[in-house]
């Protein structure tokens, strides 16, 4: 619901109102999250022609949620049901989410050839989840005996982010046009960000203009990379590890067949696979803000606000009565490139001394409680994005009722520079070995797979090449029918983040190798042919739209159905 009313020719006051339900499932990189969650915003704006402010309240109530992981092995180790499974897996009430924004501007005209425009805007988040979430304010959460639900702990997220810019373009001689930008910004937990922007403009050309642009622009991390909180017991994780009796030390130690010294024993036959105990792990899924600290020394470092420096150079142009064109190629930087999800230590080494790595410090609070150390802890990291580039491509040629249009675009040289990322030790000896163990065989070519880092394990998740035909004819056959046919192509790709893998590479193993998350292979590399069909007559218009002829499917959402052929109408009465 929204209402508009001018106070007079230059001023116009506008507010509105929106409620929205929404009871599906997610696939964030921490598997498939079924969610009911509501939104509600109240908005008003004030605007004139040099000025606008205007207010936005909006409030998110997560109602139930669940994670089909957490799911999936309570099913398996207590013999149950899916609907028991959901029962002890969900969550009620789990999040409420209060936002308060405001931005205002204004413009003014310098002289006949230059103008500048300033502005500001402002974001106030207070999240609340009770623990539940978030690591907020709240009970002790953690589904453990150890546990103190009883007591309060945490503190409450209050995070306030604070910008202003100010544009200034002019008309210079030889028909260049200039413009300049800088914006600042303020969030709670990081440093000013400074972002500035050039470009120049030549309009010399007939029907057209040339156009360089630099650019600096930056993404904080958001509420659920900096805060995230969700606990996992044994009965809920994937994560467990080999342990045998040492009966001369009179210890557990964990059994990696990484080390020689425990290789050679299990060759010479002085240890029995068949009596190692699958220890099962805890997990915890937490966010990065404060970093984290392995074995009492090794850094990881906490998240950055993303950077990205980008340099553009484009042509726009009608070349003559019917053709027209548009040509842009880019180069860009990206510096604190923030991960999927991913296990910040490692319980499994690969590389001497072979201890295996715990998180000992959240911050600079050091983990006291021994029982809290020995879990699977994911959470994100900073990595870097460096030297992409690409272009795009748009043409459109038009003559009497008909128009072609084509568009191509690619990008390529994509370079991850991560400190974690390394080659994955083989595995190939001890697969070879066909150990007469299940959970083993399981082990080796599943888990050790999915928490070791593994060269290029990070994705861009995205066709390196795309690009559609279309054409289309107005009054085909008969007046006012149009019709327009479009053929549209990605390449394939692959889509590694978190939980999700959909590659053709078979050693990619998901963070969760369950049945969830089966690999379907990459995505992409079909041709889908679409048509477009509109009649108008009088005060009315019928629209159809047949999508996916040919009944390929196309680049969609991870963990989504399949694109299946499939139609729309619409009627259009205007009055």
């Amino acid at each position: 619901m929204a209402f508009y009313y001018e106070l007079n020719r230059d001023l116009e006051i506008a507010g509105g109102a929106e409620y929205y339900f929404n009871h599906s499932y997610l696939p964030f990189d921490a598997g498939l999250n079924f969610i009911d969650y509501n939104t509600s915003s109240v908005w008003l704006k004030v605007t004139s022609d040099r000025y606008f402010a205007r207010l936005h309240y909006l409030n998110t109530k997560g109602e139930k949620y669940w994670n089909s992981d957490a799911v999936y092995y309570t099913m398996l180790r207590d013999n149950s049901d899916i609907y028991d499974a959901v029962s002890k897996n969900m969550k009620q009430d789990f999040l409420t989410n209060n936002v308060l924004r405001g931005d205002t501007q204004f413009n003014h005209n310098i002289s006949r050839t230059s103008d500048i425009i300033v502005g500001a805007d402002f974001s106030l988040y207070r999240p609340e989840s009770n623990r539940l979430f978030l690591n907020d304010r709240g009970p002790d959460s953690r589904p453990f005996w150890w546990a103190k639900p009883d007591s309060i702990i945490g503190d409450e997220i209050k995070i306030n982010e604070v910008g202003a810019y100010i544009q200034y373009t002019t008309d210079l001689p030889y028909d260049l046009k200039f413009v300049t930008a800088s914006r600042i910004d303020k969030h709670t937990y990081f440093d000013y960000n400074y972002s500035p922007r050039l470009a120049l403009q030549w309009n010399g050309l007939k029907g057209g203009n040339i156009r360089f642009t630099m650019n600096r622009a930056f993404q904080t991390p958001s509420i659920f990379n900096l805060h995230l909180l969700q606990y996992y017991n044994a009965n809920q994780s994937n994560a467990f590890i080999p342990l045998y009796y040492d009966r001369i030390s009179r210890s557990w130690k964990v059994v990696n067949f990484f080390d020689p010294q425990y290789a050679d024993k299990v060759r010479a036959g002085l240890i029995d696979l068949n009596t190692v105990y699958w220890s099962p792990l805890n997990t915890v899924f937490m966010g990065n803000k404060d970093g984290f600290k392995i074995n009492e020394t090794i850094e990881v470092p906490p998240l950055r606000p993303e950077i990205v420096d980008s340099y553009e150079i484009g042509l726009k142009k009608i070349v003559n009565q019917r053709l027209f064109l548009d040509v842009s190629a880019f180069y860009s930087k990206y510096k604190n490139f923030i991960t999927p999800l991913r296990m910040v230590h490692n319980f499994y080494p690969n590389d001497a001394p072979f201890h295996s790595q715990w998180v000992t410090h959240e911050g600079t609070d050091h983990i006291d409680n021994y029982l809290d150390r020995i879990q699977a802890v994911y959470s994100y990291t900073s990595t870097g994005l460096t030297k992409v580039y690409g272009f795009d491509l748009l043409a459109k040629y038009a003559i009497d009722d008909l128009e072609f249009s084509f568009s191509m675009s690619y990008y390529g040289n994509v370079l991850f520079d991560d400190e974690h990322d390394n080659e994955m030790p083989s595995l190939a000896e001890w697969e070879q070995q066909n150990f007469d163990n299940d959970t083993l065989n399981y082990f080796l070519n599943n888990l050790v797979k999915a928490i070791s880092p593994k060269e290029n394990s990070l994705a861009f998740n995205a066709p390196s090449t795309k690009g559609f035909v279309a054409v289309g004819k107005n009054n085909l056959f008969f007046e006012d029918l149009f019709v327009k046919l479009s053929l549209t192509y990605s390449s394939k790709f692959d889509f590694v983040s978190g939980y999700h893998v959909s590659t053709d590479d078979p050693d990619m193993i998901s963070l969760s190798p369950n049945q969830f998350y089966d690999n379907p292979g990459a995505i992409g590399g079909n041709l889908l042919v679409d048509m477009t069909l509109s009649y108008s007559f009088k005060d009315y218009v019928i629209r159809v739209a047949l999508n996916n002829l040919t009944d390929k499917d196309g680049p969609r959402l991870v963990s989504t159905p399949p694109l299946r052929r499939n139609f729309q109408t619409e009627f259009v009465y205007e009055f």
